[in-house]
């Protein structure tokens, strides 16, 4: 997993924001070693986050995803193979969440949570509320709002609201997000960017 020079360097320039280096590298490395990890995970992100060609990410995710687990194991107890599986885990489902295959989405989350914490609860609410299974997304929202970390909270607020938005409850996606704001003592911007908005869609201007 730590990888040859060149492996290396293709990783590096993905990270410094430099995708067409990255791309070249990557692109070099898989033509002469097609089983490389490092060259077919920044290929996937090259693919989904510079751009858009999700079923040839998913596809690389996927790839990245078997060559890990064949080596490690389907539980991996390696510590970078756990780091990278999880890295894995996300990508993959936030490739199929953008490709709207909700299912596909929900079912990487349940692979990551069956495995780690803490769990990605708070990825699980925008597809169970586009599969229309509005009270497990209230539900996942909801446990969120034990959350001692402020981000998590803060997701959990905005979850809400957007179930009640797509329920066309307006009211009670403005009074969830006053709640949020409450609760996160004024330090989420999101939170009142989104509760504006929602009081706009009340005529509520001068709260907006």
């Amino acid at each position: 997993l730590s990888g040859t020079s060149e492996e290396r360097e293709a990783l590096a320039s993905l990270e410094a924001d430099k995708p067409i280096r990255a791309r070249e590298l990557a692109e070099k490395i898989l033509k002469d070693h097609p089983d490389s990890f490092l060259a077919t995970w920044v290929l996937s992100q090259i693919f989904h986050l510079e751009e858009g060609r999700h079923p040839r990410a998913r596809y690389l995710v996927l790839q990245a995803k078997s060559m890990l687990l064949a080596k490690y194991g389907q539980r991996p107890d390696d510590e970078a193979a756990i780091w990278w599986h999880k890295q894995i885990l996300e990508s993959e489902s936030e490739i199929l969440g953008e490709m709207e295959d909700r299912e596909g989405q929900l079912a990487a989350l349940d692979e990551y949570d069956a495995l780690y914490l803490p769990k990605l609860t708070r990825d699980r609410v925008w597809p169970l509320m586009k599969l229309a299974r509005y009270d497990e997304a209230i539900a996942a929202a909801k446990s969120l709002l034990r959350r001692d970390d402020l981000l998590e909270r803060v997701a959990g607020y905005n979850g809400l609201m957007a179930v009640e938005d797509e329920r066309l409850d307006r009211l009670a996606s403005y009074n969830w997000g006053k709640q949020g704001i409450e609760a996160a003592q004024g330090r989420s911007c999101i939170l009142y960017h989104n509760t504006a908005q929602s009081a706009l869609t009340l005529f509520r201007f001068s709260e907006a």
